[in-house]
């Protein structure tokens, strides 16, 4: 991640990877609670678009 010329600088690969494990353990928790409620997959799409924006 560190050497993709997208990423800021400022971001840590191995913090950003315990950031991404909290985030997925959480969205799992929350459906199992109330699998209605929560879309997993556009949580992390959200994410991962922050973290990886679209070079060009």
């Amino acid at each position: 991640m560190a050497a993709r010329p997208r990423v800021s600088r400022h971001r840590h690969p191995e913090h950003e990877a315990v950031w991404l494990v909290a985030l997925w353990d959480g969205l799992q928790y929350q459906w199992l609670h109330d699998r209605d409620a929560v879309d997993m997959a556009a949580h992390l799409r959200a994410h991962l678009d922050d973290e990886l924006p679209p070079h060009g």
